[in-house]
């Protein structure tokens, strides 16, 4: 389940590293205002990538984008007993700062 201030690492070449959300678009859950893998959301980017600014890093810390959450499953061995862990990402698909998001 995802909420409002739940931060996410970021796949994709964004450039971003880590964000946070800041509103969900698509609910399904109107009573707990969650989203789920799938929703859309906007996000605040926290940090970026720590390369020179040359390179093709293309999202700003500060400021909110467009994203789309998705799921890693990874199957994990620990004492002989295999465990699924889901992990949850944001990829930043629109990079044009949104002004008004509130």
């Amino acid at each position: 389940m995802i909420r409002v201030n739940t931060e996410f690492k970021v796949k994709g070449n964004s450039g971003a590293k880590e964000v946070r959300c800041v509103k969900i678009f698509n609910s399904y859950h109107k009573s707990y205002r969650g989203g789920d893998p799938g929703a859309k959301i906007l996000v605040l980017v926290l940090s970026t990538t720590s390369k020179p600014r040359t390179d093709n890093r293309q999202v700003e810390v500060g400021k909110v984008y467009k994203a789309i959450v998705i799921t890693k499953k990874e199957i994990i061995l620990i004492d002989n007993v295999y465990h699924k862990v889901f992990t949850l990402y944001a990829v930043i698909i629109s990079l044009t700062p949104v002004e008004n998001w509130s």
